[in-house]
């Protein structure tokens, strides 16, 4: 027996000490790396068609991120085909924010605990095992280093059910590294682009800044939209709505809006809650590649505004 737990006691560090090692790689090299895109800029400039690439990359890294890591494989908040939770999952990973079963693990502990001893991520929780420390620094990237796999995976049995996600979660570093070579790649076969300084624009660009700007808005959601903003509804805990936040991760920002209806496929509780994931969604209901779309009803919502 004092075998067996020496065993997976020693297991279970070494597999803190590669989440630790990855997580520093995931941290540092977006951020050097698009340091020197910014440098690259202001000495030669870049081609107006790197920042549409940029920008499109952005959009569908995110939603694999906020439609797919976030409102399906974390809560559930529709239904789909397994080609959509495949493609969803795969567009998540390449955000570099882990494999979807990582993610989804810790977004639900986040849940069943926010704000309070066991959150992994949160600005305001007590000092606890789990908890290390607390404030904006830690909520938005310290966490990273601390989040402990004791445990893990014991929340997404569902998920791990999945062959499909299996197979892509194991993976998820090849998903990575075709996200940062696909903008060149494509360049070439579809442009005949052969310029190198184009072509390396292209995977600074489309590529590492991509991933460094989804990694700090979805971080800050973590951390800012925890500490200030407003508040509308009743949610128990400190969840807060940031709406620049929501333009920037189709409308994640609306937080407070998500801790009182966390299974809602959207967001948009009121008129003026513009949330662009819920129109997505929306569109890809029209299509039929979604459905069962779960909304709360008037009823639901008018009961927990703060009046």
């Amino acid at each position: 027996m004092k075998t067996t737990i020496n065993s997976n006691l020693q297991a279970l560090q070494a597999q803190t000490r590669k989440k630790n090692r990855l997580a520093f790689l995931t941290v540092t090299i977006p951020a050097v790396l698009t340091a020197v895109a910014l440098y690259r800029w202001l000495m030669m400039g870049v081609a107006p068609f790197v920042l549409v690439a940029f920008g499109i990359g952005y959009l569908l890294t995110a939603a694999g991120l906020e439609i797919g890591y976030h409102r399906y494989f974390s809560h559930k908040s529709f239904k789909t085909s397994r080609f959509m939770e495949s493609l969803l999952a795969i567009l998540g990973a390449t955000a570099a924010q882990g494999p979807v079963f990582y993610w989804a693990t810790f977004h639900r502990k986040h849940h069943r605990h926010t704000d309070a001893v066991g959150d992994p991520h949160s600005p305001v929780a007590p000092h606890s095992e789990e908890a290390h420390h607390e404030g904006l620094f830690y909520a938005h990237v310290g966490w990273l280093f601390h989040a402990p796999l004791e445990g893990f995976g014991s929340n997404i049995k569902d998920l791990r059910k999945q062959s499909h996600l299996k197979f892509i979660n194991h993976y998820y570093l090849l998903w990575v590294a075709i996200g940062l070579l696909a903008p060149a790649f494509l360049a070439l076969l579809f442009f005949g682009i052969p310029d190198p300084q184009v072509l390396i624009d292209l995977t600074l660009w489309a590529g590492f800044v991509r991933i460094f700007a989804c990694q700090h808005v979805v971080w800050a959601i973590n951390s800012l939209c925890h500490k200030i903003g407003g508040q509308a509804f009743r949610s128990g805990d400190n969840g807060r709505n940031l709406p620049l936040l929501s333009l920037l991760m189709w409308g994640a920002g609306w937080h407070n809006n998500h801790h009182a209806f966390p299974a809602s496929a959207s967001l948009q509780l009121k008129w003026f809650q513009p949330d662009p994931g819920l129109w997505l969604l929306r569109i890809l209901n029209f299509c039929r590649l979604v459905w069962d779309l779960r909304l709360p009803d008037k009823k639901q919502i008018q009961a927990k505004y703060i009046k």
